[in-house]
């Protein structure tokens, strides 16, 4: 299961259009040679999958460091007599790192960005580019792909793009206000939570009944609670949820469901936006 989990972790980092179907037949091909299920729900966290954007903020595949701590493994291997003791045993302590991280925690699609790992091995990753100083080609082309590498990722990034360039990015521009800005993923969904938004800013509205699906976005509607007394109420959430006691009166509910009202505490909420057929409707005491 240690095998799968590493394997999975390091192809992941290849997520690049083209690159990222190659690089998922190769986790299949190798976990069908282990005799081992790609998709084990004891290692893996829904399915596998190897996202083709690896400059989206989610992702954060690092493939040509992914590709270069590879080489400098395979240096550190077969020049093991000729490294220093202390940068050795760094070196053997960030790998157990990884594996620990990878024996410890399942595969997930989230979990890609293994920060603190290539921080650490980046002492082990300068030791092998110092070497490479003396082959002054190769040396030049290495520091060319993590000049081009970082240039791309920051023009190119999938929910901020410099330059817009869909399917590569997302269709949200450098110029767009910073509310539409968190709908980079769901651009669709724009102009209902604006129009709610701008609502209950108006109306001046402060518990806020939450009538959302699972994975529903709750937060761009209060990205100004901090400075207000503004407070999220959730109501028929979910099983766990309506458990639990709501004692607070709510001032209207906010909800991806569409009726004409709801009945909630004795208090019917009639539907402001009857005639949207969009994807969040507001209600209000009338």
């Amino acid at each position: 299961m240690l095998v799968s989990n590493v394997s999975k972790n390091i192809l992941s980092q290849f997520g690049l259009p083209k690159i990222a179907p190659i690089a998922y037949d190769v986790a299949e091909k190798f976990h069908k040679t282990i005799g081992f299920d790609l998709h084990n729900p004891k290692t893996t966290f829904l399915t596998y999958s190897i996202d083709p954007l690896a400059i989206h903020e989610n992702n954060g595949a690092n493939p040509y460091y992914m590709l270069l701590l590879l080489v400098s493994m395979w240096w550190m291997i077969f020049t093991i007599k000729k490294r220093n003791n202390m940068l050795l045993i760094f070196w053997i302590g960030v790998l157990l790192t990884f594996l620990l991280f990878c024996f410890y925690l399942k595969w997930e699609p989230w979990v890609k960005a293994h920060i603190t790992f290539f921080i650490l091995y980046a002492i082990v990753l300068a030791t092998f580019l110092e070497k490479l100083m003396k082959y002054k080609i190769i040396f030049t082309l290495t520091i060319t792909g993590f000049v081009a590498c970082a240039t791309l990722t920051m023009l190119f990034n999938y929910s901020r793009p410099y330059l817009t360039l869909p399917p590569f990015t997302s269709a949200i521009k450098i110029t767009d206000n910073r509310y539409k800005k968190y709908f980079s993923q769901f651009l669709k969904f724009y102009p209902d939570y604006q129009e709610v938004n701008e609502e209950l800013n108006k109306k001046r509205l402060k518990n806020i009944g939450i009538m959302f699906n699972s994975y529903d976005m709750e937060y761009p509607l209060f990205i100004n609670s901090y400075r207000s007394d503004v407070q999220p109420i959730h109501i028929n959430a979910n099983e766990l949820c309506n458990q639990l006691p709501v004692k607070e009166e709510v001032d209207c509910i906010v909800s991806t469901n569409f009726s004409d009202s709801i009945i909630y505490k004795n208090h019917i909420f009639y539907n402001t936006r009857r005639g949207n057929d969009g994807y969040l409707y507001l209600f209000l005491k009338k």
